[in-house]
Parts: structure tokens; C-alpha cells; sequence
């Protein structure tokens, strides 16, 4: 059982063809991606050429053999990742916590610190604030 990004590696590598099993997971869109992601000159070609005709197939043996013959081969499969996380930017207040409080993510709780940014300073626990709140 083959994934997208295993199919992107063997289209960029080797020049054997293969028939797609039942069970493989061979998504056009994300194999199209991770080949993009390989270098500039894989990118142009693919958005020059491919965006136009993926559109219109719908057989993924034909878009796998097609992407086989097209796309140039290179000799080490590597390509970006496109699926990792971001760092979040650093603040003075407890995300996870106040997050919980508020029933909300902690995404939202940067989106809304990102927006808002007095809040921040409004979150932020002193020693004075808590001195005064006992």
C-alpha cells in the first residue's frame, strides 16, 4: 500500500512503469504538490502543463503513467515537506491554559493575540495584580 508521497519519489526517480493497486492511495492533487516541491524547474512545469490537463482526467492509472513519462528524473527523490507546523510566535501569556479557560484552540487564542495585541498585555499575570486580588 503506496501513498501519495511514495508515488511522488518513484515518479521522480525511476523510470518503471507500474499498475496502481486497488489499495493504493494515489491522490493527483498531493503527488502534483510534493513534485512541485522538488525544485523550481519541477514547479514551472508542472503549473505550465499539468493544471490544465488534470482537470479534465479523472483515470488515476493514466495521470500516473503520464506523470511517469513527463516529468524528468532526478537522481535523489528529495522534496519539501509542505506539512510542517508552524512555530508559533512567543508570548508572555500561558496559550494552553487561558485557552482551556476561554473554550476556545490555542490557534485561535494567537489569531486573536496576533489582532488584538493589547490583550496580550491584559492577560499577562503581574505580581501586583495578584498581591491586590488576594
Amino acid at each position: 500500500m503506496k501513498n501519495s508521497s511514495d508515488f511522488a519519489r518513484d515518479i521522480l526517480s525511476t523510470k518503471n512503469h507500474k499498475d496502481l493497486s486497488p489499495c493504493d492511495h494515489f491522490i493527483p492533487y498531493l503527488v502534483q504538490k510534493y513534485i512541485s516541491g522538488a525544485s523550481p524547474e519541477h514547479c514551472n512545469l508542472i503549473n505550465t502543463i499539468l493544471n490544465n490537463k488534470l482537470s479534465l482526467w479523472s483515470d488515476e492509472q493514466e495521470i500516473y503513467d503520464f506523470l511517469k513519462c513527463f516529468i524528468p528524473k532526478k537522481n535523489s527523490a528529495y522534496f519539501t515537506y509542505f506539512g510542517k507546523k508552524k512555530k508559533e510566535k512567543e508570548t508572555k501569556v500561558e496559550v494552553e491554559r487561558i485557552s482551556s479557560a476561554l473554550e476556545i484552540s490555542q490557534k485561535e487564542l494567537y489569531e486573536l493575540l496576533d489582532i488584538f495585541p493589547e490583550l496580550e498585555e491584559s492577560m499577562v499575570e503581574s505580581k501586583e495584580k495578584l498581591l491586590k486580588s488576594r
